[in-house]
């Protein structure tokens, strides 16, 4: 209970090899354990996943992401690293770590989940690769478990790199730990190269205010309005009626002729919808 004393457990949570870096969490929505493990199919090395009511035993995991048809033949998955984003409960990401047989290299890449279920890799390759030739993370590079925020606006998680490839002959010495780090909430951006719009689904929120993480050259804009249950732009909270959002802003309030509340009843849903003009919207937050 406190954290620091530990009694073991004789029963053995899961009968399943899985000599990787694991990650088990408790999901307060789901109400369930979710354990990332590794996994194996046709005997080539995939990423699984177990859930349980309780943390005694856990059913033999099921594969998650396996080297199907749209990785090379000489790729594997090798660990999970699941984690969130910082200060979220259900805000899903991990960085499937993947390995090149043919030149016997580390580099992850980005995936994400709505419900910490369902998964799909994000667009865009690896996330990070291994460093230059004589480099310390010339090698390998293999992610850590656990985003936290860093100082400096940034947000980041733990990397091991080594200077050799994983199956070669290791000499000291034999790398280093470091950080891999982002700018705060920007790890994915919804892009318009030029320009584009979309609108959210019905939300229910009793928050007041809407911050945005976003990006734009002098020249772009990104822009809000607020619908009602029909779709509708409520009453001064129109596209016309949004003040100018432009430049780069990590948490910017959004803001209607100088008034910041989103002017929706609380009995009722509302969505938010955006035009951007070569933009990278990174995140909406509601407060």
């Amino acid at each position: 209970p406190d954290g620091l004393s530990w009694t073991p457990l004789p029963e053995p949570l899961v009968a399943q090899i899985s000599d990787t870096h694991n990650a088990c969490e408790y999901d307060p929505v789901l109400g369930q354990y979710v354990a990332y493990v590794r996994n194996h199919f046709f005997a080539r090395r995939t990423i699984g996943r177990s859930a349980s009511d309780d943390f005694r035993r856990l059913p033999l995991s099921e594969d998650l992401f396996w080297p199907g048809t749209l990785e090379e033949p000489y790729d594997l998955w090798y660990t999970a690293a699941k984690t969130k984003m910082p200060g979220t409960t259900d805000y899903h990401i991990m960085f499937p770590l993947r390995w090149r047989l043919i030149d016997d290299s580390f580099s992850f890449v980005l995936a994400a989940s709505p419900d910490n279920i369902l998964w799909s890799y994000v667009p865009g390759g690896a996330v990070c690769e291994p460093g230059d030739t004589g480099n310390w993370a010339a090698g390998a590079v293999a992610p850590g478990i656990g985003m936290v925020e860093l100082p400096g606006d940034k947000m980041g998680i733990p990397i091991v790199g080594s200077p050799e490839p994983h199956k070669h002959l290791r000499q000291p010495p034999h790398g280093h730990m470091a950080w891999a780090t982002w700018p705060k909430g920007r790890l994915v951006a919804l892009e318009a190269p030029v320009e584009g719009s979309f609108r959210t689904f019905p939300l229910e929120t009793d928050k007041r205010n809407v911050h945005l993480n976003f990006k734009t050259p002098p020249g772009g804009y990104v822009q809000v309005q607020v619908l009602d249950r029909r779709y509708q732009p409520l009453p001064g909270r129109s596209f016309d009626d949004c003040d100018w959002l432009i430049g780069d802003q990590i948490d910017r309030q959004v803001s209607w002729n100088g008034e910041t509340d989103l002017g929706h009843e609380d009995s009722g849903p509302l969505s938010l919808g955006f035009r951007l003009r070569c933009a990278e919207l990174y995140s909406v937050e509601f407060r």
